[in-house]
């Protein structure tokens, strides 16, 4: 989905396995808050008016993390939470990254297939 909008993407979540005293493995999201970094280029917009000198706009580029997980009752507001409490957010936030999250769950009508949905907000 990211991809299909512009973005370039990488997974920065790293798996430990368990080791050690370690008992149970871990993930370890980028600055406790993205599973994907991502990143768009800035483009050029023109804004399609038929006078003469139309206005031309750009839309600048951007970098984000991404953290998505399954939404299921109550994730959601679980994650939110989460990522607000972490210190880093408002230094990633200050050097103009963004942060995005999407929570993905299988939808549909009851006897029919169901279709992957995604609930996205921006912090």
């Amino acid at each position: 989905m990211l991809r299909k909008n512009g973005w370039t993407c990488h997974i920065v979540e790293k798996f430990l396995p368990a080791r050690g005293s370690m008992k149970f493995p871990r993930r370890i999201d980028c600055f406790n808050i993205g599973d994907i970094l991502a990143c768009r280029p800035g483009v050029i917009v023109a804004d399609y008016q038929l006078t003469e000198g139309s206005p031309i706009s750009e839309m600048p580029g951007s970098i984000a993390l991404i953290q998505c997980f399954p939404n299921t009752g109550g994730n959601f507001a679980k994650h939110k939470a989460k990522i607000l409490a972490i210190p880093e957010l408002e230094t990633w936030k200050a050097a103009g990254g963004r942060v995005f999250l999407q929570g993905w769950a299988k939808q549909g009508p009851r006897g029919e297939k169901k279709k992957w949905v995604m609930r996205e907000e921006e912090l």
